[in-house]
């Protein structure tokens, strides 16, 4: 899958800051968070396991706090997680015939791709 992606960096007042914290609050407890710019936006669905770092740090009279959260996407029930494994055993896998000239499509062949795609939100202050 495609990386999305939205950045922005703008000045504001700490009152504009923290209508942008509270929104991002609020709607991180409601379960999506939706992040737009223009045109361009990414939608978000926090899960549980989530990891967080902040860090702060103040120079020469500029002070900057980072704020990251990451977590993993949770995979919807329908789909089914490949098995691991490592034996000294080769898997008995089912062959299928297929007719001369004709190829098994992705799904035939066991093509799915079931893994867990990860999401990660950041907001940087100035």
């Amino acid at each position: 899958m495609k990386k999305k992606e939205v950045k922005t960096k703008r000045e504001m007042n700490a009152k504009t800051a923290v209508e942008i914290l509270e929104d991002l609050v609020r709607s991180f407890k409601e379960g999506t968070v939706c992040i737009q710019d223009g045109d361009e936006f990414v939608t978000l669905k926090p899960t549980d396991g989530i990891e967080m770092v902040i860090e702060a740090s103040e120079k020469k009279g500029k002070q900057k706090l980072e704020i990251s959260l990451s977590w993993r996407e949770m995979m919807p029930e329908d789909k089914e997680e490949r098995a691991f494994r490592i034996t000294s055993e080769e898997p008995k896998i089912e062959t299928r015939e297929f007719a001369p000239g004709t190829e098994p499509s992705d799904t035939e062949s066991g093509g799915t791709h079931a893994a867990s795609e990860g999401a990660e939100a950041s907001m940087i202050l100035n």
